[in-house]
């Protein structure tokens, strides 16, 4: 039986000297006999058996070098008998190779025609053949067409506005011979005779036809003579090179110029609704007229986004449009059209909404409209003290909407919340805890705010006082912000927000044996969750704060993480909140060895990614992500993995110490003694190693310092 290549073996002790025909069976019917005999010896190979029954051919062009003849696809073959019938049809292959049936065609006498698309362009007659089952009939050779390049634009002695960030070159390209061809089309500057590339195209056509193809020059955006050629050339040697010529245009007016940073809002927080504007300068002005529509920024595509409002102006000045905003964060940019057809878009800007502090029961979830809540503000260059009846705080009536706010609330029969803001956009939500003598709509005369519980009366709540110990360096307590939320319902609802301050203490109410989760927050926008926390018992919690593994730079407004899960796989998300990232390109790539194991490119906009790579656990990764956010590139790298001499502790950090410190002082123990001084150079090498392992906690200085005495006292010994 042949093999998956076609390929078969006799057994050398039964056929080895023996003389032999070789025939082949497919579906056990014949379908091959060798016309010759064998004799073979052990190990000789007989020979490629073909045992195709087609009768087959080549078509390639007419070159007059044989040498430097190329194959012609996708042309159609005729086998014609001598009565002019067509007896079989064949179309050829990426290798100019076709097949006619022999049942139709063996053993008849036939002339051989060629057609490209419709048109008959190679006629045999009058040499015919008289082919048998397998033969090959030869290699024909075909006259091709050139192709061409018609009505090419911009060209002549008049004025053509550039277009956007350029100007549109255009050109028809022909050519009789698709579909068995492919143009190629280049696009080029021409300055001082030189052809300087712009851009290129290919065209393929399914039937002899044109198309209208094209590019963009990007330079060719202001007032200027501007020069261009076009060149196209198909796949075959034998035809000749179609030229344009050097063609001539002129832009006699310039665009209109979007003044970025006069646009507002942008980057800052706003309240209500707002008037969009940008200053816009043109050349051309009075004669040259200048309509600017603003949109609001989702694709980038004016066909597509919303259009907010327009403006014209006829000198510099400044466009304005209204716009009614709904949402927390929004984007917007500006294209402007001269009169001329100057066509220029603008940068995206963006803008934060000022939201309302809103009060709400913990236990309903409703806001607490039934009785007076007291609101202590302050603000940046303001502080006051105000009521609301209906549990909404409008925090647009502060003068700064930039920087940190605190809301000291208290309201009758719950217990006082303070909340820290470091941003207003869209607001924040705190729900006040009930007290145990709360009694819902009380009586107007007895409504007071400041007669808040006191949770000594309460045992079903406790005070918990918060401190932060911080081993890092980037949690300074008097600009670190403490978080504390519960989850109800599948939500997260904010109890308590607040800076440590000076004293560095943040002290909550909490219920009795709930649950909460803490977050730090700290003023350049690093954040590190904290874990959870059940409040059992009245008490003062360190909150101790390690190595800030897991960056989330909040202010920034985006997130980055790469770590391998507990099943080995590549776990990578990166969230912007904003959704001003465009475009992501994410890369794995083996840290040791260099190869990419992963890349990933998401080209739309991106508020929240999330990618599982599968990869090996023992080795190590260089996870890379290059972002566009806002304008600016952001690249972070992330290394994640075992190191060469990082080994994973089999029973726990803590365990692991502790069996690695007995460990040491075991080999101290033995090597004392008679061996001590070469004993302690080895208990200080032995210590090292599980250092660098990762499995006692010791500082390098420390071992240092134990091999250099070691050495020392050892060497003095021996001297």
């Amino acid at each position: 039986m042949t093999d998956e290549n076609g390929e078969f073996e006799f057994d050398g002790n039964a056929v080895g000297s023996e003389e032999i025909t070789v025939e082949i069976l497919i579906d056990q019917e014949p379908v091959y006999e060798s016309p010759e005999t064998f004799e073979p010896e052990p190990g000789d190979d007989l020979g490629v058996f073909d045992i195709s029954t087609a009768i087959t051919g080549q078509i390639v062009d007419e070159h007059e070098n044989e040498d430097e003849r190329v194959p012609v696809p996708n042309a159609t073959v005729l086998a014609v008998d001598d009565d002019g019938q067509i007896i079989d049809t064949a179309l050829t292959d990426e290798t100019g190779l076709f097949e006619f049936d022999e049942e139709d065609v063996a053993e008849t006498l036939i002339t051989v025609e060629v057609n490209i698309g419709p048109n008959k362009r190679f006629d045999s007659e009058p040499q015919a053949y008289y082919p048998e089952a397998g033969d090959h009939l030869g290699t024909f050779a075909v006259e091709m067409s050139d192709p061409e390049l018609l009505e090419p634009e911009p060209d002549g002695d008049y004025s053509v506005p550039a277009i956007g960030q350029g100007t549109e070159l255009e050109v028809t390209v022909a050519d009789d011979d698709f579909p068995t061809s492919e143009v190629f089309v280049e696009f080029y500057a021409v300055s001082n005779g030189d052809y300087i590339p712009i851009g290129n195209e290919t065209v393929h056509l399914d039937a002899p036809d044109s198309e209208r193809v094209s590019t963009t020059w990007p330079a060719a955006n202001e007032q200027g003579v501007y020069e261009w050629a076009a060149v196209a050339g198909d796949m075959y040697n034998s035809t000749a090179i179609a030229e344009t010529g050097t063609l001539t245009f002129e832009i006699d007016s310039d665009a209109p110029i979007i003044r970025g940073a006069t646009a507002s809002p942008d980057d800052e927080v706003v309240t209500g609704d707002v008037d969009l504007e940008v200053d816009v300068e043109h050349h051309g002005f009075p004669e040259d007229g200048v309509t600017v529509e603003f949109y609001e920024y989702d694709s980038g595509d004016p066909e597509v986004d919303e259009l907010i409002g327009s403006d014209t102006l006829e000198s510099n000045d400044t466009a304005r449009t209204p716009w009614a905003v709904d949402g927390e964060t929004l984007e917007w940019y500006v294209v402007a059209e001269s009169d001329a057809g100057h066509v220029v878009f603008s940068d995206i800007f963006s803008f934060g909404m000022a939201g309302d502090l809103e009060v709400r029961d913990a236990v309903t979830g409703e806001l607490v409209d039934d009785r007076s809540v007291e609101i202590d503000v302050t603000a940046p260059d303001e502080s006051f003290t105000t009521e609301v009846s209906d549990g909404i705080f409008d925090i647009s009536q502060l003068d700064s909407q930039d920087e940190t706010v605190r809301f000291e609330i208290s309201a009758m029969d719950y217990y006082p919340r303070t909340v820290e803001l470091r941003s207003t956009v869209g607001g924040e939500t705190v729900f006040l805890e009930r007290g145990p003598d709360w009694e819902a709509d009380p009586p107007d005369d007895e409504d007071d705010p400041d007669d808040t519980p006191d949770h000594e009366d309460d045992e079903d709540t406790v005070l918990v006082r918060f401190e932060l110990n911080d081993r890092t360096g980037d949690f300074d307590p008097d600009e670190t912000l403490l978080r504390v939320t519960e989850q109800v319902d599948n939500e997260s609802q904010l109890a308590h927000s607040e800076t440590f301050g000076s004293i560095n203490r943040v002290d909550v109410t909490l219920t009795r044996d709930d649950r909460y989760d803490l977050e730090i927050e700290s003023d350049d926008g690093g954040v590190r969750g904290m874990g959870g926390f059940t409040a059992s018992e009245s008490e003062v919690v360190e909150l101790d704060v390690g190595d800030l593994s897991w960056p989330v730079p909040r202010e920034e407004g985006y997130e980055f993480d790469a770590r391998l899960s507990e099943d080995g796989n590549l776990e990578i998300r990166w969230i912007d909140e904003d959704e001003l990232t465009r475009p992501l390109e994410i890369t794995v790539t083996d840290y040791e060895e260099g190869y990419t194991v992963h890349r990933d490119y998401e080209a739309s906009l991106i508020g929240h990614y999330a990618e599982t790579v599968n990869v090996s656990d023992d080795r190590t990764y260089e996870v890379t992500a290059e972002a566009t956010r806002d304008g600016e590139t952001v690249e972070l790298t992330q290394i994640v993995g075992p190191t060469d001499m990082d080994v994973e502790p089999p029973l726990g950090e803590k365990t692991m110490a502790a069996i690695s410190a007995v460990a040491v002082v075991v080999v101290a123990g033995i090597v004392g003694g008679a061996l001590s001084g070469i004993g302690a150079v080895l208990v200080a090498i032995f210590a090292g190693l599980l250092a660098v392992m990762g499995w006692l906690p010791v500082p390098w200085s420390a071992i240092v310092v134990a091999l250099v005495v070691s050495v020392m006292f050892y060497v003095g010994d021996t001297t």
